[in-house]
Formats: structure tokens, C-alpha cells, sequence
């Protein structure tokens, strides 16, 4: 089920229209219903309202969507600079992907290395100025 499908299941199953998820998630319809059709990704941030609309995190919404290419798509449309810089590896993304049902501890390492990742980069910007 790609995440279009499940946004679609979720709010059917929720008796909800399209007109109401667009009301509780300040997206337009035509942006629902083209991602509900599979015409158009999410980007994280919509994940992210569609997710809180239906009372999920992002993670639980991802977690059953069976093309990493979604995510890629996601981390590209997103207004984050991080991950529109993840998105320039899509390999990555989909290693990340396929971790989702990692054990808990490799996914503590994986966030660990994350972490000192992100603060080298931080370190690397500062030393920059």
C-alpha cells in the first residue's frame, strides 16, 4: 500500500470526506485527492498534518508505505534543509527505509551516528564563518 492508498483507507475507514481532511489539515483537496490518486507526493510536512489529523505520528502514517521512492519524493518536497539534503542520497533514504523494522538497539546506533553526524556538520558550518 503506497502512502496515497493509506491516506485514502484511513480516512474511509474514519467516515471523514475529502473535504473534511482538508479542513483538519489546512491542505487544499485537490492536493488530498492528487496524493489520495497517486498523481503527487507528499512532502514531510503534509505527511506530518495528515498524520495529526488522524491522531498518528509521521512515523506510524510511513511505516506501511511500501515504496521508499515515497520517501525520497517526501524528503525532497520538504521545507526542511536537512532533509532536502538527505534527499540528494536517495540511497540513503532507502537504507534508512528498510531499517524502519530494525531491532530497537540498531536503531539507537543509527540515531546515535545520526546525531554526531549532524553536530560535525553543525561544527563544520560554524568554522566556516
Amino acid at each position: 500500500m503506497n502512502i496515497g492508498e493509506k491516506v485514502k483507507s484511513l480516512r474511509k475507514q474514519s467516515n471523514m470526506s475529502l473535504r473534511e481532511l482538508a479542513q483538519n489539515t489546512g491542505l487544499s483537496k485537490t492536493t488530498l485527492s492528487d496524493l489520495e490518486n497517486g498523481t503527487k507526493n507528499p512532502s514531510l510536512d503534509t505527511v506530518e498534518k495528515i498524520a495529526t489529523a488522524f491522531g498518528l505520528t509521521s512515523s506510524d502514517l510511513l511505516q506501511k508505505t511500501d515504496n521508499p521512492e515515497d520517501l525520497v519524493s517526501s524528503a525532497k518536497d520538504s521545507s526542511s534543509e536537512l532533509l532536502a539534503g538527505l534527499s540528494k542520497s536517495g540511497d540513503l533514504i532507502k537504507v534508512l527505509y528498510r531499517a524502519k523494522d530494525a531491532p530497537k538497539e540498531t536503531m539507537d546506533q543509527m540515531a546515535i551516528f545520526l546525531d554526531t553526524l549532524l553536530k560535525t556538520q553543525e561544527q563544520k558550518s560554524e568554522n566556516e564563518k
